[in-house]
């Protein structure tokens, strides 16, 4: 599969988990963060934000530290340049 194609895949995917899955988003706030970072090359990719933060809140309470610092990554990575405010979290 082309660059272009899997990172319209993986941007498909975490739109169509968010859509399922809304009422337990945090549920799946990992595998929402994951695909969304892997889909940054498209616009809209700060919606992933709050499920990195979710996701590193997660590990965090299970004490899983490189989990939680590996998904504070992620949202730091997803977070636009420009961007002054840490968003909400979910």
């Amino acid at each position: 599969m082309n660059p272009s194609r899997r990172v319209r895949l993986h941007r498909h995917i975490a739109e169509t988990i968010a859509r399922l899955h809304s009422a337990d988003a945090a549920e799946h706030a990992a595998e929402l963060a994951y695909q969304y970072h892997r889909s940054a090359a498209l616009p809209g990719v700060e919606r992933g934000v709050v499920h990195a933060l979710a996701a590193a809140d997660r590990a965090e309470v299970g004490a899983a530290w490189d989990e939680a610092a590996m998904y504070l990554r992620i949202a730091l990575e997803l977070m636009p340049g420009d961007s002054c405010t840490a968003p909400e979290r979910a």
